[in-house]
């Protein structure tokens, strides 16, 4: 558990976020200990570019319509949406739809009709879903923690 002084810390850095003159909506952190205000901005570990993966972990409680549509949405509106990788938590029931099985049936044949023949293969092969019954479901932050704990990141082994 964070420091109350860590907690502060963090504070101070969330609040000193501004956005830079270019207006592009991007904004640079500043460091700053008790007192003292440097000038120097914190730089990211990286910077996003046109490999960087995106991990999407989607907590669904028996909504399966709804989990398929977003990730087919996700994956349509992308730039590049190879690098979309999805962990899914659906809590269901016995007359639920299934968010994969959704997804898959009615949505991915159109999403990959202009693409190559392994497109549908390609793209399940970055969804990842496992089901909860109704009865262990206890609200969308506990499935997300859940989730945080299951999920498969690209390069992981699975």
């Amino acid at each position: 558990m964070a420091s109350r002084m860590g907690m502060v810390r963090i504070a101070l850095v969330l609040a000193s976020a501004f956005f830079t003159a270019e207006g592009a909506k991007k904004f640079r952190l500043r460091a700053h200990r008790a007192g003292h205000f440097p000038r120097e901005p914190i730089h990211p570990f990286s910077v996003p570019n046109e490999l960087t993966q995106i991990h999407m972990l989607i907590s669904a409680f028996q909504d399966g319509d709804r989990c398929a549509n977003t990730i087919n949405r996700a994956l349509d509106k992308a730039r590049y949406p190879d690098r979309l990788s999805f962990n899914v938590l659906q809590a269901i029931g016995p007359r639920d739809v299934a968010c994969l099985e959704e997804f898959r049936l009615k949505l991915l044949p159109k999403l990959c009709s202009e693409q190559s023949m392994d497109c549908e293969a390609a793209t399940l092969a970055r969804i990842h879903v496992w089901t909860i019954p109704l009865k262990e479901a206890k609200g969308p932050a506990h499935q997300r923690g859940l989730l945080s704990e299951r999920a498969i990141l690209p390069g992981q082994d699975s």
